[in-house]
């Protein structure tokens, strides 16, 4: 059934709802509910929000969503969740980044959990617990990047452990607000959602993928970007020296799941006579650019800062992104175990990882690229005929990379 060439939305039990002091521009919001089933088979969850979420059920990670939207053509996904319920208690996890960027955008985030009977068993409302997570809210903002604009620079010693499990005590978070507009508080009658439309193109899929190439291992001087600090893309475009000082064990490692690179900064500093601290600073080429996250696994000592720049090519022989798109992000690890994936998805085929305020090793299990993809059938293909082939392959390619979102 249509609209005006459009599918109507659902009715909804839910409201939108959101931090009651989160900023304007990107803001970083945990979000959680706790809720009972009886009827866990086809149960299915209906989700959105304003800009993107990252959604947990009981711990599982669920997924990432919408598609891209403007505010008055608001998409929502419907998602199969059973596998991930149980009966009894559950737990709805949810990270909203808002990025603020677009006219007439505002924070909010929506959910309804339907059971196979129909029954509503869990909505958004101000009975939700949410607070602001420890991002950066002034990081570096790009304005080419309508996808991604910030870097996302995160802390994860201030992030709360177990959160998305049921059973977190989440007494000293803030209660969610429900948004009103004109009096009515019901989308799609919510401003500026004000057309809320099902997800009408397919999930993507995920393919994990490793490193070809070590196409640089090298150290750098500690300096300070005093006029920026908060572009990352600066410290990780430094020219390198090649290692004397710092840790680099095992970086041929990085190039699949086997093994582990261990990685520490210099401490010659601490005599008093040398010039500074020497990071260690390592290139990754995947051979090919490729959409989607780049994901590290690490056991870490408390503080340890790992800095992840992306790059489609070099430049000069050399990965430099602070010229043309300063695409990079900023973890701070928690000590022990730390498994990071970045919110928002890149291009890129080179990767560089600097190490920074660790002078003791910090242990490196797995850097590996959740690659993005959407579905094609694939229904077409030239044989024997090499050049044909060629060109067909690489056409192919660059479809799907300009086919996320």
């Amino acid at each position: 059934m249509t609209g005006e060439g459009f599918t109507l939305s659902r009715e909804w039990t839910a409201r939108w709802i959101w931090h009651p002091h989160a900023p304007v521009k990107n803001a970083w919001v945990l979000l959680r509910r706790e809720f009972v089933m009886d009827d866990v088979e086809n149960a299915r969850l209906f989700i959105s929000a304003d800009t993107r979420y990252r959604a947990w059920v009981n711990g599982a990670l669920l997924g990432d969503g919408p598609p891209q939207s403007q505010p008055y053509h608001q998409y929502y996904d419907e998602r199969e969740i059973a596998p991930y319920l149980q009966k009894g208690p559950n737990c709805l996890a949810v990270l909203v980044h808002h990025q603020g960027v677009q006219d007439a955008a505002r924070g909010g985030f929506l959910a309804e959990v339907v059971d196979g009977s129909g029954t509503v068993c869990c909505v958004t409302d101000s009975g939700w617990r949410c607070m602001i997570g420890p991002w950066t809210q002034n990081s570096c903002f790009s304005p080419m990047n309508r996808i991604g604009p910030f870097q996302e620079h995160v802390d994860l010693r201030k992030m709360p452990s177990g959160w998305q499990q049921a059973g977190f005590a989440d007494a000293g978070w803030s209660s969610a607000i429900e948004i009103h507009s004109r009096g009515n508080s019901c989308p799609p009658s919510v401003v500026p959602w004000c057309r809320m439309i099902p997800r009408d193109i397919r999930f993507l899929d995920e393919q994990t993928v490793y490193a070809k190439a070590l196409q640089s291992v090298e150290e750098c001087l500690d300096l300070a970007a005093r006029r920026a600090p908060n572009d990352a893309s600066l410290s990780l475009s430094q020219a390198g020296r090649p290692v004397a000082w710092c840790t680099i064990t095992d970086g041929e490692n990085l190039l699949g799941e086997e093994g582990e690179t261990r990685l520490a900064c210099s401490d010659h500093h601490r005599d008093r006579v040398t010039d500074g601290r020497y990071d260690p600073c390592l290139t990754l080429d995947f051979g090919r650019v490729i959409t989607g996250y780049v994901e590290l696994d690490v056991e870490a000592p408390a503080g340890a800062m790992i800095e992840i720049g992306y790059a489609e090519r070099l430049v000069d022989g050399r990965f430099n992104n602070a010229l043309e798109c300063p695409f990079a992000d900023r973890v701070v690890f928690s000590d022990g175990s730390n498994c990071f994936r970045p919110f928002v998805w890149r291009a890129f085929r080179y990767v560089r990882l600097r190490l920074k305020q660790c002078e003791v090793p910090l242990r490196v299990r797995a850097v590996r690229a959740i690659a993005l993809r959407y579905p094609y059938a694939m229904r077409g293909a030239f044989k024997g005929m090499a050049r044909l082939e060629g060109i067909f392959e690489m056409s192919r390619n660059t479809i799907e990379l300009c086919s996320i979102e």
